[in-house]
Order: C-alpha cells, then sequence, then structure tokens
C-alpha cells in the first residue's frame, strides 16, 4: 500500500533496481501487486510517484523472500490403478517447488537416494517378484522435507494369464438346456 502527501499521484512506478532500469509507469492504484525476482533472498522494492505537477522522490522497502514451505498432500500410482507391471508412474500432488525426490519400497529408504526433481510425474520400476508392493515417497527443498507418503499396487506379469479353471452352469453335473453359462477362472501371474 503507498502513503503519500500533496495532491493524489496518477502513475506509479515500482522495479527492485534502484535505476528503474526495467520498469515502467502504471496507472496508479493504492495497492497493487509486484512479482518478485528469482531467487530465495532478501529483496528491495523501490518506488516512485508521479502526477502532473511532477515526480516523487524514490523510497524502497526490503523483505525477505523465503522458499515456500513445501507440502506433500498426495500420491497416486498408475492413475490409480490396482495392478501394474514392473514400471510404474508415481503422481505427487503437493504444494510448494520440491528440487528433490526419493522413492522406495523400504519405509527407511533404505538403499534409496535422493533425485533432482523439477515437477511432473515420476517413473519407478518395482522390484522383482509379484505381489504385492508398497511405494514410498519423500521430496524436499532448500528448507522442507515433507512427511512421507505411500501407497500399494499389486505387481502382476501383465504379459501372461494362466486358465485356473472353468465352470459350467455354476457346477451343475447336467442340463436340459443348450446353452450353457460358462465361468472361465483366469489367474495372472
Amino acid at each position: 500500500a503507498f502513503t503519500y502527501t500533496g495532491q493524489a499521484p496518477t502513475y506509479y512506478m515500482a522495479s527492485e533496481n534502484s535505476d528503474f532500469s526495467d520498469a515502467s509507469w502504471l496507472a496508479y492504484s493504492p495497492s497493487v501487486t509486484f512479482m518478485l525476482s528469482s531467487g530465495y533472498t532478501n529483496k528491495t522494492i523501490y518506488v516512485k510517484l508521479k502526477n502532473p505537477y511532477g515526480e516523487s522522490g524514490t523510497l524502497n522497502s526490503s523483505i525477505m523472500y523465503n522458499e515456500p514451505t513445501l507440502a506433500l498432500s498426495s500420491i497416486s500410482i498408475s492413475e490409480g490403478a490396482s495392478t501394474s507391471n514392473q514400471a510404474i508412474t508415481i503422481v505427487p500432488v503437493f504444494v510448494g517447488i520440491p528440487t528433490q525426490v526419493m522413492v522406495s519400497e523400504n519405509s527407511d529408504f533404505s538403499g534409496a537416494s535422493w533425485a533432482n526433481y523439477t515437477g511432473g510425474n515420476i517413473s519407478y520400476n518395482l522390484s522383482s517378484g509379484y505381489g504385492s508392493k508398497t511405494v514410498y515417497i519423500i521430496l524436499k527443498n532448500a528448507t522442507t522435507t515433507t512427511t512421507v507418503l505411500y501407497t500399494s499396487i499389486n505387481y502382476i506379469d501383465a504379459t501372461s494369464a494362466i486358465l485356473n479353471g472353468i465352470t459350467i452352469n455354476n457346477g451343475d453335473a447336467e442340463t436340459n438346456n443348450g446353452t450353457v453359462s460358462v465361468a472361465i477362472n483366469v489367474v495372472n501371474t
């Protein structure tokens, strides 16, 4: 918010450069927004006002620009699928700006290491051996490490199916109808 004395301003100029080399005059409003430059550090904003009678002097104020707090709110595997082959896609939902990710099937992350992360889906290969797998994920940036979230998926052999059995007419021994129902029992490995 601006405070001034004298005649009302009609324009303002704001910049992080004291010479205003990257700024232009904008229509005055008592409250405006200003986009800070990249980099989490102390920022100084310089402001001056103008009306038909001339320009004001320059004032400045500083603020510490901290990296946003990072929070991991949910994850899903392969668009919510209950089964998958070895290659899965993890979709994290978070607030903030993560810079690293760690994924593991071990709750203590043993054997895992931090990897650079710039956002988006995360590709991960499940360990060998079919069955239920629990995948743990954690994100971090320079100031925050999130809590660990996990989810499970059933790892199956998506390339073969085994015929485990068939049942005709719910196991009836005989029928007098020419059309029968056949239940096919398939097991994925």
